[in-house]
């Protein structure tokens, strides 16, 4: 079911999903384990999301670099490959100036919301196909 809700998402949600990636999973995995491994994906994102969000506030520089970190690898595991570049480029160079590091967070914060926004209407596709309801 997964497979076919990738080719169900609407193309502006696409640029956000390797579905390259996700296919290779699914045929490895099975299209259950990665349905599951995508909804932690997608509850990782909300949770970063959040840090992300509070370390701005703060203009926490080292909070932001864990952040990074750790979303530079997970986005890359999942093809949310957009994502991945943006948290790497971030994390790459922190030696930046505070002003540039907040500017370039607070746009990974978006990618981070795009990206989650498509995820969970896949994983909320491929949840409706194998119930039968047509969303």
């Amino acid at each position: 079911m997964l497979l076919a809700s990738l080719q169900s998402l609407p193309q502006a949600e696409m640029k956000y999903v390797d579905s390259a990636v996700l296919t290779s999973m699914s045929e490895e995995l099975g299209a259950d384990v990665c349905q599951q491994l995508l909804s932690l994906f997608v509850t990782e994102l909300i949770d970063l999301s959040a840090q992300l969000a509070l370390a701005l506030a703060e203009k926490n520089l080292t909070a932001i670099g864990d952040i990074t970190h750790i979303l530079k690898n997970s986005a890359a595991l999942y093809g949310a490959n957009a994502l991945a570049v943006s948290a790497r480029e971030l994390n790459d160079n922190l030696q930046q100036a505070p002003a540039q590091i907040i500017q370039a967070a607070n746009l990974v914060q978006d990618l981070v919301g795009a990206t989650l926004t498509a995820y969970q209407q896949l994983i909320d596709s491929a949840a409706a196909t194998e119930s039968g309801v047509l969303k």
